[in-house]
């Protein structure tokens, strides 16, 4: 693109009023600007004119974003999610044996 202008996150994070780590954090967990990593290289680069769509219109992208545009949930959710579903059987589990450990007279009647 002729005529736009890139800039690594320090400065882009200066432009937007923002520290580099919360550009960082955006970039990651979401809602932060558009951004490109050029091949082969270390570092990401902001076009400015997306800086300038994002602060006006507060457009989201993130690295958990399909091809589509789509977001996926990040592995941390999923891992969240796989816990909390364990968490819950086990809790179901200890309930039932609790329910069959009562003498039948103390059992609630159904």
């Amino acid at each position: 693109m002729t005529g736009s202008r890139y800039l690594r996150t320090q400065a882009a994070a200066a432009y937007c009023g923002l520290s580099r780590r919360t550009l960082e954090k955006l970039r990651t967990a979401g809602g932060g600007p558009r951004y490109a990593r050029p091949e082969g290289r270390r570092f990401v680069a902001y076009d400015q004119s997306d800086l300038d769509e994002w602060m006006r219109t507060g457009r989201r992208c993130s690295t958990s974003a399909s091809l589509d545009g789509t977001a996926r949930p990040s592995s941390h959710l999923r891992r969240l999610d796989e816990l909390l579903v364990k968490a819950l059987a086990e809790l179901r589990a200890h309930a039932e044996r609790r329910v069959l450990e009562q003498p039948l007279a103390e059992r609630d009647p159904e």
